[in-house]
């Protein structure tokens, strides 16, 4: 993208300079993410992906492009996510908890039944309520045991953190990664005119952003149940190294200004 001319004569100029190069790029590395059978991960990418593409948006051939993307990728994922029948079972269990509020089904019959399907989608929305506003207590978990414990150490983790220390201090965690978006955005905003520098951040931003609000709204019930971990809490030791080295990144790009002033300082002293 920072490579990328901004402007065009006409359409043809655009999809051959900009368009079809991003393309080739953009849907190799989510087609491959695919063909691992994960399709989490490849919203994420998606998203990363789009929003550093808007970011670049600056005529409107690239509005235009952007809007295709958008529209390819929102029926991809629909078409992947009924492809598997584990997908479409979460979507189905998802749609009656925003239809009736609570994951029983009724019956043609009148009687109520709990589908065996939303077990996963039961246990993640217990643990959370159970711990209340201040928690049951550091390591006091009950449903990381029990319950989600396949799950508890990495797609289902703010479960058990809402659990142990209260929807209070998980509020509190959360506001962290909102903060954290926050400062990236706003350090990219002084590197407008420096686009390698300023895709970067927000494109870190938009990773770290969305990804914690897939795992928090899936196992929250506002989006349908998917495995997505909780960026620097979850286990995985690839996830951590991933996301160090991006705010390794973040830290190195926030000492550019400072370099840039000094030597810019230096030069003016010597020609004084």
């Amino acid at each position: 993208l920072s490579n990328l001319p901004n402007t065009y004569r006409d359409a043809g100029e655009y999809i051959r300079n900009n368009f079809r190069p991003f393309c080739i790029s953009f849907f190799l590395i989510v087609d491959l993410v695919l063909l691992g059978r994960n399709l989490g991960t490849a919203m994420v990418i998606a998203f990363i992906g789009l929003i550093a593409y808007g970011a670049a948006a600056t005529t409107k051939y690239h509005k235009i492009g952007l809007m295709l993307l958008c529209g390819f990728m929102a029926v991809g994922g629909l078409i992947f996510g009924i492809y598997e029948n584990y997908r479409a079972d979460r979507i189905a269990v998802w749609t009656n908890y925003l239809k009736t509020g609570d994951t029983e089904i009724l019956e043609a019959d009148g009687t109520v039944t709990r589908d065996q399907r939303s077990y996963q989608f039961d246990q993640v929305l217990t643990a959370c309520g159970t711990g209340g506003l201040s928690g049951v207590g550091l390591g006091q978990s009950i449903g990381k045991y029990y319950f989600v414990k396949t799950t508890a150490g990495d797609d289902s983790i703010i479960c058990i953190v809402g659990e142990e220390l209260g929807s209070v201090m998980t509020a509190g965690i959360l506001f962290l990664y909102l903060y954290l978006v926050y400062a990236c955005l706003s350090l990219a905003r002084d590197f407008w005119n420096k686009p390698i520098y300023y895709y970067l951040l927000i494109a870190i931003a938009s990773w770290i952003g969305f990804q914690m609000f897939v795992h928090v709204g899936a196992n929250l019930g506002v989006i349908p149940l998917t495995g997505q971990t909780l960026p620097f809490v979850s286990l995985g030791g690839s996830s951590i190294i991933s996301l160090m080295a991006a705010m390794g990144i973040v830290l190195n790009i926030s000492k550019q200004p400072r370099k840039v002033e000094e030597s810019g300082r230096k030069n003016l002293e010597s020609r004084i």
